[in-house]
C-alpha cells in the first residue's frame, strides 16, 4: 500500500494561536493600538481610536472564531478624533511571504449587525518603507456577521512597489485616515 497526499502550502503571518493572558504574549503587545501598554515596558500607543484586545482576560476572543481556538479583537471608535483606528504588527527581522510560492495575502475579518459602518483597509510595509493600503472590496464588511475571507493578491502590493519578500509591518486599519468628520464605531 502506497500513501499519497498533499497539505495546502501556505505561510502563517501571525499565529493568532500563540498568543496569552500572560505579559509579553498578550495579543496587544504584538499589536499596537491607540491605547499601547505598561508591562514589561510601558510603549504608547499610536494615536488612532484602535483597542486591540478585550479590556479584561481573557485578551482574545474565544468565542467568535474562524477554525482555530482565538482570534483578535479590534474595537473602533471613529466617532472621536482622528476618527480612524488602525492595530498595527511590525517585525523586527522582515518577513518573506513568497516562500513556499506564495501570492495571497489571506485575512479572515467579521464584524457585527451593530456595528457602525466604516471601510476596511490593511496597509502592508516593507523594509525600504515602501507601502500599499488597499480597501476591503465589500464596503460593509465591518458590519457583517459571517466571516469574510480578505483575499489580497501580492500583485497588488507589488504594483504599489511592495517588496513581498521583505515585508515589515502590517495595519489593519477601520475608517480613512484624514477624514474631517466622525464615522462608525464597533468591534
Amino acid at each position: 500500500c502506497v500513501w499519497s497526499f498533499t497539505t495546502a502550502a501556505f505561510l502563517v503571518v501571525d499565529a493568532f494561536e500563540s498568543y496569552s493572558d500572560g505579559s509579553p504574549y498578550r495579543v496587544f503587545q504584538s499589536w499596537l493600538d491607540g491605547t499601547g501598554y505598561t508591562e514589561p515596558t510601558p510603549v504608547q500607543g499610536n494615536g488612532t481610536c484602535a483597542t486591540v484586545g478585550s479590556l479584561e482576560p481573557p485578551f482574545t476572543e474565544q468565542r467568535v472564531v474562524h477554525g482555530g481556538g482565538q482570534s483578535m479583537p479590534l474595537a473602533y471608535d471613529n466617532s472621536v478624533s482622528p476618527y480612524y483606528s488602525e492595530a498595527q504588527r511590525q517585525w523586527s527581522t522582515p518577513q518573506n511571504w513568497t516562500v513556499l510560492e506564495g501570492n495571497t495575502l489571506v485575512l479572515f475579518c467579521r464584524g457585527a449587525s451593530d456595528n457602525g459602518a466604516d471601510r476596511l483597509y490593511v496597509l502592508v510595509k516593507d523594509s525600504q518603507g515602501r507601502t500599499a493600503t488597499l480597501a476591503h472590496t465589500n464596503p460593509a464588511a465591518a458590519t457583517s456577521i459571517e466571516w469574510l475571507p480578505w483575499n489580497i493578491p501580492f500583485a497588488n502590493l507589488t504594483a504599489a512597489g511592495v517588496n513581498v519578500a521583505q515585508i515589515k509591518a502590517l495595519h489593519i486599519r477601520v475608517g480613512e485616515p484624514g477624514a474631517v468628520k466622525p464615522g462608525g464605531d464597533g468591534k
